[in-house]
């Protein structure tokens, strides 16, 4: 198992959060981002925010490889407070960089957590 989380103050703008720690979510990602040890496979990536977006409101939760937007990603929405990227998996090199951003339709929701397990690759 593999995890982090940050703080989501604005969500005009993207926040994003390290792969271990708290991270401040403060807009800037380079001081996110963490190398993979090893070769391997992410999946059943979830999200759990601290509180609901609100009426009509989302926030989308992607994890981000070499600090591009992957297809891996789930969207909270209005009254929930969690999503899963369900059968979504995605295949790290050692070295590969990994974060995670979050961008929503309002500031809200405090604190958000993100987990996944990674499966290394036997090879």
């Amino acid at each position: 198992m593999i995890g982090g989380g940050g703080h989501l103050t604005n969500l005009v703008a993207a926040s994003f959060a390290p792969m271990f720690g708290d991270g401040t979510g403060i807009i800037g990602e380079a001081d996110k981002l963490t190398p993979m040890a090893q070769d391997g496979t992410l999946m059943n990536f979830r999200v759990h925010l601290q509180g609901a977006p609100g009426f009509g409101q989302s926030v989308v939760v992607t994890v981000r490889q070499d600090q591009l937007d992957t297809h891996v990603r789930c969207t909270v929405a209005e009254f929930e407070t969690s999503c899963t990227a369900t059968g979504e998996t995605l295949t790290f090199g050692a070295g590969q960089l990994i974060s995670v951003k979050a961008e929503g339709t309002s500031a809200c929701c405090g604190a958000f957590r993100w987990v996944a397990v990674y499966a290394l690759d036997s090879r």
